[in-house]
């Protein structure tokens, strides 16, 4: 929701203050946003009770053992995770420029990145209603191919509306994991491990966020092409295929 406000009102707060000014406003927004969200946890007062001895592990089969939160699951899980958001920064963070750089008008790149963040965040829901239906590794290997199937649209196929169509099927299929990833910590973990295993999880995303768009910005600068950061997103998909496959079917959740 915040990133569909934010596109148009960021591309309208350029136009007339300049980039400076809605930086600068983004930087209270955070702050404010920050001490709201602190507030509020200390009010709830939610606590998590202590779990269990002798919970059953069902991802490792053994018994009296509570599952490991940086185990070798929770490595697949984060690394499957991690080239998702490879991908998907590569390429959303660009998209704007991409749909311009191919061709379409700025009226068109500002509503499609807008369209693409509610497609993202629709996705994202659905990768946890996915999860409670299918495998793990079967929704988070799919949602790399559709975000494969994507990527090569929008490399061979350069066009304004192949570019849309591309971007949104990289953005979905990133929502998708970033949807099971979640549910996925449910998944595999008690309860009172959700909050330890999803921050430690949902910092390969800070990775990828960190490095990837700065690197698509580059070799577009170098190249005045996004082929190369296309081919890049598109071997992080593969790669992301082949860990989710790695990923137990059955978790914690599926012994209680």
């Amino acid at each position: 929701m915040g990133a569909m406000i934010a596109t148009p009102a960021f591309n309208a707060c350029n136009e007339a203050y300049g980039w400076r000014t809605t930086l600068g406003g983004l930087g209270v927004v955070l702050v404010a946003t920050g001490i709201i969200a602190a507030l509020l946890a200390w009010l709830s007062g939610a606590r998590l009770a202590a779990p269990r001895v002798g919970t059953t592990n069902s991802t490792t089969g053994s018994k009296g053992e509570r599952p490991a939160v940086l185990g070798l699951t929770f490595f697949k899980l984060a690394g499957t995770f991690f080239f998702a958001a490879s991908a998907g920064l590569m390429v959303l963070s660009q998209a704007r420029e991409i749909i311009a750089t191919y061709g379409g008008a700025t009226t068109l790149a500002v509503a499609a990145t807008t369209g693409l963040s509610a497609a993202i965040a629709a996705a994202r829901i659905s990768g946890g209603w996915l999860v409670d239906r299918f495998a793990v590794p079967h929704v988070m290997c799919a949602a790399h191919a559709l975000a494969l199937c994507g990527g090569l649209l929008v490399t061979f196929f350069p066009a304004p509306v192949t570019a849309v169509l591309g971007l949104g099927m990289v953005g979905v299929g990133y929502g998708f994991i970033s949807g099971s990833t979640a549910a996925g910590v449910a998944l595999y973990w008690p309860p009172a491990d959700y909050g330890r295993v999803a921050g430690r999880t949902y910092i390969a995303w800070c990775a990828a966020a960190i490095g990837l768009p700065v690197l698509a910005g580059y070799l577009f600068d170098m190249t005045h092409s996004y082929v190369a950061a296309m081919m890049i997103a598109v071997a992080a998909n593969v790669t992301g295929m082949a860990a989710a496959l790695t990923l137990p079917k059955r978790g914690w959740r599926d012994s209680v």
